[in-house]
């Protein structure tokens, strides 16, 4: 009966070793890495502002060069919000979605619309994750178009009147 148990004991032991070498997870490490590299920008924050994290993205198109920075600043700029009152806040939580505008390092006007969950509910604070989709191309195919469109029918008028 001993020598059963004994025997149970290393094959456990030995499944659970097994196991922890064949089992993979992701940690917070690696879902930093993940994130780093999309080709969206993201953007990891807490409702105090205490946590903002922002991948190369987002920290490019805000000309952010260095791990440093004023977290708030950073998200006013980000979601073209004059302030971070509670009330806006608030609204881009429930909400869901946000359309942004602001300026590049460069002076490029960007657009981004983008959309908030919540990752992690607690009962004082909850962090979320903003994700962002640039529309600044697609917003100038728009113009494009419309003056294209404008422009065929201002020659179809005038050819008509020749």
């Amino acid at each position: 009966y001993l020598a059963t148990i004994i025997a149970l004991s290393f094959i456990v032991y030995f499944i659970n070793k097994m196991y922890g070498k064949l089992k993979t997870s992701v940690d917070a490490e690696d879902f930093a890495e993940i994130t780093e590299s999309l080709n969206t920008e993201i953007i990891i924050w807490n409702h105090d502002f205490s946590y903002v994290a922002m991948n190369k993205r987002i920290r490019d198109l805000l000309g952010i060069n260095g791990s440093r920075y004023d977290e708030k600043e950073i998200l006013m700029k980000a979601f073209e919000l004059p302030d971070l009152s509670e009330e806006r806040i608030n609204q881009i939580i429930l909400t869901g979605s946000h359309e942004s505008h602001f300026l590049t390092a460069e002076d490029k006007l960007i657009t981004i619309a983008w959309s908030t969950s919540v990752v992690k509910k607690r009962k004082k604070n909850c962090i979320y994750l903003s994700t962002g989709f640039n529309l600044t191309e697609m917003k100038k195919m728009k113009v494009n178009l419309d003056s294209d469109s404008f422009a065929e029918k201002l020659f179809a008028k005038n050819n008509r009147t020749l």
